[in-house]
């Protein structure tokens, strides 16, 4: 998205990959978003295992810098207080849609992973006074240490978009169970639910963001967490390119 914002503006796009998975196939390798970035004309930058990728950002911006550029840095996943306000508006699209379709919506389900996709609609949510519960489904991590980087993040948007409320860290509602080996892993869950949604909603999930986050509704719904009189959306975040770079785990 940041490469394709870029090469709409006019303005040189330089992507700092992490090889944070070890798959080899010449899909996962150069197929799915990193042909996407190439083909967009981005400059991309590959880093192993375990770099500290915020290290990495800020040493690329020095170097542009000294070439006389001037760098303006993204985080991962766009998450900055900033960007998190797009979510916000995100929630008062949903919340606009809900009313238009008569929804009386009382969840927002969706995959949790840099933390500001739910930062920002639980901002957007607490902003709006919806009585909607947003439910993020960790896909990144150990859950506490994403439960905090979220927390974070919401207080940095709510402070930047003026908005004062009474919420605490243990309000955030993560469920965890779903990440399986690592970030970027699938899991037979996971697929299984991009199998099911392809086959009877003809929408694509990907294996790393919204097929785990659909599993977790899944396994949910099996459970008996929802009961009859909620009415739960699922926030597709997209990855759709992403899927064919794990075609090989699909065939």
């Amino acid at each position: 998205q940041t490469a394709a914002a870029a090469a709409k503006l006019g303005l040189a796009c330089v992507a700092l990959l992490e090889d944070k998975v070890d798959i080899a196939s010449a899909a996962y390798q150069h197929g799915g978003n990193v042909m996407l970035d190439s083909l967009l004309g981005a400059s991309v930058r590959r880093y192993p295992r375990g770099t500290v990728m915020a290290e990495r950002l800020a040493a690329v911006c020095e170097e542009l810098r000294g070439q006389g550029q001037r760098p303006y840095a993204v985080p991962m996943g766009g998450s900055s207080a900033i960007g998190n306000l797009g979510y916000m508006d995100c929630a008062r699209e949903l919340a606009r849609q809900a009313r238009d379709m008569a929804i009386p919506m009382t969840h927002i389900v969706l995959a949790t992973g840099s933390g500001g996709t739910h930062a920002g609609l639980q901002a957007g949510v607490l902003a709006l006074g919806l009585p909607v519960q947003v439910v993020g489904i960790n896909i990144m991590g150990e859950v506490a240490a994403q439960a905090a980087m979220v927390w974070q993040q919401l207080q940095a948007t709510l402070a930047l978009a003026g908005v004062d409320l009474p919420f605490a860290a243990s309000d955030l509602k993560l469920m965890d169970g779903y990440v399986g080996a690592g970030y970027g892993l699938p899991t037979a869950a996971g697929m299984e639910a991009i199998r099911i949604v392809a086959r009877l909603e003809a929408l694509l999930l990907d294996p790393v963001y919204t097929g785990k986050a659909m599993s977790g509704l899944i396994d949910l719904a099996r459970r008996g967490h929802w009961s009859a009189n909620d009415h739960v959306v699922f926030l597709h975040t997209g990855g759709q390119a992403g899927l064919f770079a794990y075609a090989d785990q699909l065939a």
